[in-house]
């Protein structure tokens, strides 16, 4: 996995950096059109321009109440070349039954129970 910038450097943001962190990920910062502050290295425009797919990977930090933009960010900038990497927290059980699709986060203590299909770029809470 490449270094990882994270989508959003709010709440969920930084939540997102101890799981990317507690599974092994290095982040490499943020990147968020409304916040600045300690570790936000750029803007959304600035992926695929300044901040290069050969570069990164990304984690979706835009939350539930923006899931229309969550959604085209994400496929316009897989479309552009970034990889989403699956985050699974270490103590989150994925049955090897159930399929997880490509950008997700499972974060601690969920359980992903037999013949579940969960989509690209969901958060799975417990």
């Amino acid at each position: 996995m490449k270094p990882l910038l994270i989508i959003g450097a709010s709440s969920f943001g930084r939540l997102l950096q101890v799981l990317a962190e507690e599974t092994d990920g290095e982040v490499a910062g943020f990147v968020d059109d409304f916040n600045i502050g300690d570790k936000v290295i750029g803007r959304t425009d600035e992926l695929g321009t300044r901040l290069m797919p050969e570069d990164f990977d990304l984690v979706m930090a835009i939350g539930y109440r923006h899931l229309d933009t969550r959604m085209n960010m994400f496929r316009d900038l897989r479309a552009a070349g970034f990889r989403f990497p699956t985050l699974v927290h270490p103590t989150a059980r994925i049955s090897p039954r159930a399929s997880v699709g490509t950008g997700c986060l499972v974060m601690a203590n969920a359980d992903i129970d037999s013949f579940t299909l969960i989509g690209n770029a969901c958060v799975v809470w417990p």
